[in-house]
């Protein structure tokens, strides 16, 4: 009889639901999946892991393809972005009763980017064919676009003195008309628009607007068609035959370079003692290829580590850049863009006094706000490091651990290059930069890896230590009722 009771008490959960019961569940299994993703953000053991499978990968790149160079910028997701993809998450999430008539929550999609790597081409690879057929379809393709980038680069010799320095104003040549210095920008733009992907519409929309400033310039000019150009023309920021030329310069190589870098990276993990030795492997799914309406590139593949699975994204270093601070710069995306934290007021006095002076200041005297800018720049600022090959040492990984001011300034300074916001930001950071010392705490620092250090710290202690701190955050840290191929699907994310 009790257990029939039972049966009829789990049917009633399940057709009268206490709402705040379950939202409750919910909350809770938020905050579980939050105070275990801060291990990541916080735990040495996770972090010093970390450090070691992106040194084998810059190792074992190293090895196979030592023409081919590269960048391994990484990062631990600051804990408010965390919090803030968890609550998204949490908007779609689903509950069930088990058997025993507690409360299952399900559909909510884990984080894969709580740790994340760019893997940044640094120097392009000297292929000129290649057994790949995806590969060689796409060097025919630079191969028909060859001459538009050797016409475009002979007409900067016609702009220049000398072609291989900056241009500026004691370098330029003014000998050219202006109609002919706008067609030629014309005619960039026409090759920008048929080299991009079609997907990148506002990007295309962008290239548009461009050229409607130059046909509006035409048709001033037809009544000065010999006119020379002048100094506002080669720095007009609106439309300029440098910075076209550099951009197309960049998508020329795009498509083939990282082609070439994604079929570099996946080969690492093939019969691979280091990364083998660390637990990591390829997942097992298809490359991503995202690209959006901005002109926004990459590929993403995915690690299963024994933290869980984790994304690494490819990118060449001019789609990285565009990435940054170009037109599909992140920041411009809804949401994305960080306020600057305000400098604590009673700071501003004293702000350009010499710093043992502050120091003083500080200490003898209750000075409010600082605490308080310390915790809310920590808490939106990610752990970000750099990887690279060292130049003075063969083999060897050199990586920055960024502190806590770089690692905020970072996030907030990260704009793209038309921003408004620049100039703002550049005299915030000039009145912060004085206060750092007394604002943050964490220094930079950096450290190195040859092949040894990996492999010695795959059999130490440490080693031992980090596996079992894991198998404890892996416990709950996904849902297991949620089922897709674990990729990442948030509108306007990357």
């Amino acid at each position: 009889m009790n257990e029939f009771k039972e049966h009829i008490q789990r049917l009633a959960h399940r057709a009268l639901p206490n709402t705040s019961q379950e939202q409750e569940a919910i909350r809770n299994y938020g905050d579980t999946q939050l105070r275990k993703y801060g291990e990541f953000h916080e735990n040495q053991y996770i972090r010093d892991y970390f450090n070691h499978v992106v040194a084998a990968i810059m190792i074992s790149q190293y090895e196979n393809y030592e023409q081919s160079g590269i960048n391994i910028p990484y990062r631990y997701k600051a804990h408010k972005s965390t919090r803030d993809k968890i609550n998204k998450r949490l908007k779609k999430a689903t509950i069930h009763y088990n058997e025993n008539g507690e409360i299952v929550v399900d559909n909510v999609e884990p984080l894969l980017d709580i740790f994340a790597m760019e893997v940044v081409s640094r120097r392009r690879p000297t292929i000129t064919t290649s057994s790949n057929p995806e590969i060689q379809a796409l060097l025919e393709e630079q191969k028909q676009n060859q001459a538009y980038l050797e016409r475009f680069q002979a007409f900067k010799r016609k702009l220049l003195i000398n072609d291989l320095k900056p241009s500026k104003p004691s370098n330029y040549r003014y000998d050219c008309s202006q109609w002919e210095y706008y067609r030629m920008c014309a005619e960039i733009l026409e090759r920008l628009k048929i080299i991009v992907h079609p997907d990148a519409t506002e990007l295309i929309e962008y290239y548009d607007d461009k050229f409607k400033t130059i046909q509006e310039r035409f048709a001033f000019l037809k009544s000065y068609p010999n006119e020379n150009i002048t100094i506002e023309d080669l720095e007009d920021p609106k439309v300029n035959f440098f910075s076209l030329l550099s951009e197309y310069e960049g998508k020329f190589y795009n498509k083939t370079e990282l082609a070439i870098l994604t079929e570099q990276i996946t080969s690492l993990f093939e019969d691979n003692p280091l990364l083998e030795g660390l637990g990591v492997k390829l997942a097992d799914i298809p490359v991503e290829k995202k690209r959006n309406p901005r002109g926004y590139e990459s590929n993403f593949v995915y690690l299963d580590t024994p933290v869980g699975r984790v994304e690494c994204q490819l990118q060449t270093e001019d789609q990285y850049r565009f990435a940054n601070y170009g037109f599909a710069a992140h920041t411009k995306m809804n949401g994305k863009k960080l306020t600057p934290i305000e400098i604590p007021e009673a700071l501003k006095p004293i702000i350009n006094q010499k710093i043992q002076e502050v120091k003083e200041f500080v200490r003898t005297h209750n000075v409010p706000g600082i605490d308080e800018f310390k915790n809310e720049t920590r808490d939106m600022s990610p752990n970000s490091y750099l990887s690279r090959m060292d130049d003075n040492e063969r083999g060897r990984v050199m990586t920055i651990e960024f502190g806590d001011y770089s690692n905020y300034k970072k996030v907030i300074s990260q704009v793209s290059d038309d921003d408004t916001i620049k100039r703002f930001l550049y005299n915030y950071f000039a009145r912060l930069y004085p206060n750092r010392e007394i604002l943050f705490e964490k220094e930079d620092r950096s450290f190195g890896f040859i092949r040894t250090d990996v492999e010695e710290y795959i059999g130490s202690e440490e080693f031992k230590r980090f596996k079992e701190i894991v198998a404890n955050i892996n416990k709950d840290i996904t849902s297991n009722n949620f089922h897709s191929n674990d990729k990442n699907h948030d509108n306007n994310e990357r």
